[in-house]
């Protein structure tokens, strides 16, 4: 165990001083305090908000607030998803009448406490009716940034729902892939709030592993198309390497700090991922620069 955390400082380390950004928080929820509706994650603080007759807040079992569910407790052990298996955690609207109403749809928005712009990686929603079946609902997710009632970005979500019946995939949690989504790359888009809203039966939401990077500064100031990239992202069976100059050694780590594989590779050669299971994962070069992909 002390391996895997020495590995994951620095793994840590390396996405502070990635010239990309100097800032990267992976959120699994886990060790956040039940019933908040604050988190924080590598130095940054973040607020949940709900609309109107909803609380979405961190979801933890056995949690009972005397005040909004006198009658209740959340109760559900191993619902959650931290990308690469079952948590704890997460966010969500449970409890008694916590809702807005069977087939109203839902809202919530995440947001930075002091205001500061971050990029949106990727994270994961569970997304059902108010019974936990599949619903009919649509999924709108829209960031925004200074107050600007415009925003920088609103798409509605055209993939495929995971199954809240079957818990497939994903323990029934839908992956976003913000950098491929609505087939435009969001990932690399200011903002400092994101707000998730369903229509129809869409009533219950659940949010978990929100991965979030620094504010990305202009290509005038970081000359971006000769770091090294990864792609395609999300991948079955490999991904390739460009923009490195020679032989670079590599290793592949998990969202845990656990190293899974080494090698070394070339300009534009591949590397065959058909042997890890499907979530996210860190590609670290030996000059320290590390890159998210993740396994489709």
């Amino acid at each position: 165990m002390k391996k895997n955390y020495t590995i994951l400082i620095k793994l840590f380390m390396a996405l502070l001083i990635c010239p990309l950004a100097n800032a990267q928080g992976i959120e699994t929820f886990d060790n956040e305090s039940g019933g908040s509706t604050t988190f924080s994650e590598n130095g940054m603080i973040f607020n949940i908000t709900s609309s109107t007759s909803e609380v979405y807040d961190v979801f933890e079992h056995g949690y009972h607030n005397s005040v909004t569910e006198p009658n209740n407790s959340d109760s559900c052990i191993g619902c959650g998803w931290s990308g690469n298996g079952i948590d704890q955690k997460f966010v969500d609207l449970t409890g008694v009448g916590n809702n807005n109403g069977n087939g109203n749809g839902s809202s919530f928005t995440i947001s930075t406490a002091d205001g500061s712009d971050i990029t949106i990686k990727s994270l994961y929603l569970f997304c059902a009716t108010s019974s936990f079946t599949a619903h009919s609902g649509t999924l709108t997710i829209t960031g925004k940034k200074d107050g600007n009632v415009t925003p920088v970005f609103s798409f509605v979500f055209s993939g495929t729902f995971a199954s809240p019946t079957t818990l497939t995939p994903n323990n029934g949690f839908t992956l976003i892939d913000m950098s491929s989504v609505d087939i435009v790359d969001y990932s690399t888009t200011n903002v400092d709030e994101v707000t998730f809203t369903s229509t129809g039966n869409l009533d219950y939401m659940a949010l978990d592993t929100f991965i979030w990077g620094a504010s990305v500064l202009s290509t005038n100031d970081f000359e971006l198309i000769n770091k090294p990239s990864i792609y395609p992202i999300p991948s079955e069976n490999t991904i390739t390497i460009s923009n490195i100059d020679a032989a670079t050694d590599f290793s592949i780590i998990d969202i845990l700090g656990k190293t899974l594989t080494t090698g070394s590779i070339n300009n534009n050669e591949t590397i065959n991922i058909a042997s890890l299971t499907k979530g996210i994962y860190f590609l670290k070069l030996d000059d320290a620069q590390v890159m998210r992909f993740i396994k489709q």
